[in-house]
């Protein structure tokens, strides 16, 4: 944001204009308030000076005499009465860094204002209080003489609050008595800023200050809180691998994707990826955020006509051949094409090859097939090729603007392209907002398989936006409720009961309490909890759990020819799985019952048959005689019915086979799942009956 931009004082700051800056230790709260506040005319509150004042005493000094209970206590009190005083005005309060850990002193300083959590990494943050401790200089951006820098601390931050002079070890272990202990100081940070994400990351509203000078920060504060000034919404941390983002949820956020992208630190070039559907329904409405926000194209586009063109015939040129990339479309019934109004024209010609399109702003929005065959090498060879053409750097950004196909392709191009860039997830289907889009899977199918090409790489920002459920097809919409049900059987059994209880308005309208934001957020904040405790399914991890049903599924989805979209295939899987669980007699109650019941009071089928026939009918619905009438998937298989031992052929190559033959996750009770091997082909026979 320019020193010039007008500023709403009310607007940014509510109506107390008061905000409220919180974060790790030594992100430099103190000083981005005092130039937030040198921009506005507002005043500064330090919390940790006010408590200094009133105590008498240094931070350390409190630390050592009362321990941290009694800092915390003090540290209340003082937000407490910042809280009584309503008097208090125009004021940007820096916070401790661990104020916000305290439920209630949190709940009392979202009173006063908008709350911001300054981000930064643990390299970043150790370089900070390293050379702050050291009684160096404040300096500018790393490398650069100046000082308006973000990696040094000035006086107010860095001072030394116990008296002790010297080296980096005795400031750390006495301005910050947080960071005090043994081992690496960067080591120390990153495990404190694990433990702590679960917090910081709850804050929908967040700057990243890595790189950044201090204007930089404050300007991307005040930015932020124009951009988003009156909206409210959700924000669910994952911390996995070293990875620690947020996803946000909320209604409207589309519109301000490029702001949240831009305070995440994701402002460098970016490329859209989405499919030829679901670019002209959002795709002008992303581009127009980002270029609000000053994000650049990565393609290109904004050049002229001349490179639109060149990068469509590449891109077009990459998937000449390619038949299963380029009738993607035709296998499986695009999620938004019944909304006839917000139709591009032209969307019923499902046999063109993926292209670039180009938005009405004169972005430029790579476009790739509809369905699970568009998730194959020749796809991903042609994001590489023209991606490359654009003359990437590490600090651009891929956005995955789509279903869980889009992100799982953009994903993947991100984690390989320059062996990493940096990506965004914004799903579009309720299936990719709760599962596809969290946790950093991302890959590509084989002829061989599901999902069998493909990288661990989380993504740097997911943004959900319930409102594009609107468009969605009701089937499609329910297919996705299937992965609700798995994660709720999973990890939220109070979920799984109002599931139970609540179902999809004739409006598209989630019934239960709090709609499709709430739904969307709780059942993301199952799989996020997941995902951060193991990454990357590792030997005895947690996260294999996520697969309950999918054995079943994905070869549903082979063996069909990709005919059964995967949320049914899903809910198929899930029923399976219970019939199993209950026959090798690890479930403690009559489970599978209670799942078909659930399952088809949803609306979704339990059985193969029952999804090939709500397929058909999808499929005659939609104006599509030829297939509904020949019930023939893209490979002419019989779409009445799977051959069983065709399915457990398909299993075979499942990717999580362990040593001992396939592996299941079976449901036990509400909120218990377990890992199952020495399945016989016997026992998956009986629960496919």
């Amino acid at each position: 944001m320019s020193d010039d931009a007008p500023i709403d004082p009310e607007a940014i700051g509510g109506a107390r204009r008061m905000i409220v800056l919180t974060g790790m230790t030594g992100v430099g709260k103190s000083v981005v308030a005092q130039a937030i506040a040198a921009r506005i005319g507002w005043h500064v509150i330090d919390l940790d000076e006010l408590i200094e004042q009133k105590a008498g005493r240094s931070i350390p000094a409190i630390f050592a005499d009362e321990g941290e209970a009694g800092f915390r206590a003090r540290e209340r009190d003082a937000v407490a009465d910042l809280a009584r005083d309503d008097a208090l005005r125009e004021v940007v309060i820096a916070t401790g860094g661990w104020t916000i850990g305290d439920a209630r002193s949190r709940a009392a300083l979202e009173q006063l204002g908008p709350l911001v959590c300054l981000t930064a990494t643990p390299e970043t943050i150790a370089s900070r209080v390293t050379e702050a401790g050291s009684n160096a200089q404040p300096a500018g951006l790393v490398g650069e003489a100046g000082s308006e820098g973000l990696e040094l601390e000035t006086a107010s931050e860095g001072r030394e609050r116990s008296g002790v002079p010297g080296g980096a070890s005795g400031a750390t272990s006495n301005a910050r008595p947080m960071l005090a202990g043994p081992g690496a100081l960067t080591s120390r940070i990153a495990s404190l800023l694990d433990e702590r994400w679960a917090t910081y990351g709850a804050v929908p509203r967040q700057v990243a200050v890595d790189g950044r000078t201090i204007d930089e920060v404050a300007g991307h504060v005040l930015a932020l809180l124009t951009a988003t000034a009156g909206r409210s919404w959700r924000a669910v941390p994952v911390a996995a691998g070293g990875a620690r983002y947020a996803v946000h949820v909320g209604d409207r956020l589309l519109e301000v994707l490029g702001a949240l992208m831009s305070a995440a630190g994701l402002d460098g070039r970016a490329a859209l990826v989405s499919d030829r559907l679901v670019a002209p329904l959002y795709g002008p409405t992303a581009t127009r955020s980002l270029v609000t926000a000053g994000v650049l194209p990565l393609d290109g586009a904004s050049s002229g006509p001349a490179v639109e063109h060149g990068h469509e015939h590449k891109f077009e040129h990459e998937l000449a051949g390619d038949d299963t990339a380029a009738n993607a479309a035709r296998t499986v019934l695009d999620a938004h094409a019944p909304r006839a109004s917000h139709a591009p024209s032209g969307a019923a010609s499902f046999d063109a090859p993926p292209t670039l399109d180009v938005a009405a702003d004169g972005r430029g929005i790579l476009c790739i097939g509809q369905g699970e065959p568009a998730k194959s090498p020749a796809t991903i060879a042609a994001l590489w090729e023209t991606l490359a053409g654009a003359a990437p750097s590490r600090d651009d950004v891929i956005v995955g603007l789509g279903g869980g196909v889009v992100t799982d392709v953009a994903g993947f191009a991100a984690a390989t392209l320059l062996r990493g860039l940096r990506w965004a997830a914004v799903p579009t289907t309720l299936l990719a907002m709760v599962d596809a889009a969290i946790g950093g899977k991302t890959g590509v199918n084989l002829g061989a398989g599901k999902n069998l090409a493909g990288a661990f790489w989380q993504p740097a920002l997911v943004v959900v936006d319930p409102r594009v459920l609107g468009t969605l097809d009701g089937d499609v919409l329910r297919e996705g409720l299937a992965e609700v049900v798995k994660t709720a059987w999973i990890g939220d059994p109070t979920l799984l009961s109002e599931l139970e209880m609540h179902t999809v308005a004739s409006d598209g309208a989630w019934t239960g309490p709090g709609g499709w934001t709430a739904l969307v957020a709780r059942a993301a904040a199952v799989k996020a909890a997941i995902v951060s405790e193991d990454p990357t399914e590792g030997p005895g991890g947690r996260r294999i759990l996520l697969n309950l049903g999918h054995t079943f599924a994905h070869a549903i989805e082979s063996a069909s020819g990709y005919r059964v979209r995967h949320g049914a295939a899903v809910a198929v899987g899930l029923v399976a799985a219970a019939r199993l669980s209950e026959a090798r007699g690890i479930a403690m109650e009559p489970i599978a019952e209670r799942m078909v019941l659930l399952l088809r009071r949803l609306g979704l089928p339990t059985t193969v048959e029952e999804a090939l026939e709500q397929r058909t009918e999808i499929d005659a619905r939609n104006a599509d005689r030829e297939r509904a009438d020949a019930g023939r998937g893209m490979d002419g298989r019989n779409a009445d019915t799977l051959d069983r031992a065709s399915l457990i052929d398909a299993m075979e190559g499942d990717k999580k086979r362990g040593p001992e033959g396939l592996r299941f996750v079976l449901p036990v009770a509400p909120g218990d799942v377990r890992v199952c091997d020495r399945i016989t082909r016997a026992d998956i026979l009986l629960a496919l009956r």
